[in-house]
């Protein structure tokens, strides 16, 4: 005599093998894909009966792509490109791309002058009260006529300008994030506002303005070392670091590199990464035709 688990146990296997089938006809996603002629891929998934699209915007770009001494910039590189552009966040460009100029002078210029006091500021991390002691008047000066310049280029720019254009237009889930070979953006629209996304997209990575360049620095610097004070965050990084002798991933975001990283560190990345052969855009529940002809439109002219 059969028990009643074993009858159970049977049952369910005949119910799973029976049901393999149907589900997976149900999960055979058609994924059709596109490549512009500038080299940019366009992967879309097709579902009719949905009212809304989800976007994702991948850049194959990460901590494999950095170099010692610049580890980490990409994660930071991730948070100024929601910082807007020179046509997208800004309320006069003309005017505030001067400011925007004497803003960078100003850090390159504070940059240089700690690098001469090096061996005061590299104790700093170990000793925190020998900081005081770092601070010379040229610096002071300098920093002062710093805060003098940013609130100035703030009151021209509107670093929230990507979040407002996506929830005017009632887009939801505006995110981001880092892994170890790609960055992506997501968005999820309305199905009728699919051009918001490419217009969005092409203005966040075509002429970039990195705004609010010293604060997003600690506001990185400040993630990564919560994550670090978390015990499996430590334990990722030690296993990391022993898993991988000489590839990038396993090379740790130093804080030193964080904060002594300059916006020419940036650009570095930026211009040799953030390509359209680099970049693909992923629609989910989008009909391929119509969105292949607006990306063709709005995006196949775009070489960088």
């Amino acid at each position: 005599m059969i028990s009643p688990t074993r009858t159970l146990s049977i049952l369910i296997a005949l119910f799973i093998l029976c049901t393999t089938g149907a589900f997976s006809q149900d999960l055979r996603i058609d994924v059709k894909k596109h490549v512009l002629d500038n080299g940019l891929t366009v992967l879309v998934w097709e579902r009719p009966s949905a009212g809304r699209i989800g976007t994702r915007s991948f850049y194959k770009v990460d901590i494999a792509a950095e170099r010692p001494g610049t580890v980490g910039l990409t994660h930071m590189l991730e948070h100024f490109l929601f910082k807007g552009s020179d046509i997208a966040g800004t309320a006069d460009w003309e005017a505030e791309r001067a400011v925007a100029e004497q803003v960078e002078r100003l850090e390159r210029m504070i940059t240089d002058e700690e690098n001469r006091n090096r061996g005061c500021f590299l104790q700093r991390d170990v000793f925190a009260e020998v900081e005081a002691g770092c601070r010379t008047p040229l610096i002071d000066s300098l920093r002062t006529a710093l805060v003098e310049a940013t609130t100035v280029q703030n009151r021209l720019a509107h670093t929230t300008w990507y979040d407002w254009a996506v929830q005017s237009a009632g887009g939801t889930n505006s995110t981001a994030s880092t892994g170890r070979d790609w960055m992506k953006f997501d968005i999820d629209l309305p199905a009728n506002k699919l051009e918001l996304f490419m217009w969005t997209e092409r203005s966040r990575v075509e002429h970039p303005v990195f705004r609010h360049f010293e604060p997003e620095k600690e506001v990185v610097v400040d993630q990564i070392r919560r994550y670090d004070n978390r015990p499996d965050g430590k334990f990722s990084r030690v296993m990391r670091s022993m898993t991988y002798d000489a590839h990038p991933y396993g090379w740790a975001h130093w804080f030193s590199d964080l904060t002594r990283a300059t916006r020419e560190d940036h650009w570095e990345i930026f211009h040799k990464y953030f390509i359209p052969q680099n970049t693909v855009l992923v629609g989910r529940r989008a009909a391929p035709r119509p969105a292949f002809a607006l990306l063709n439109r709005n995006l196949s002219g775009r070489s960088g």
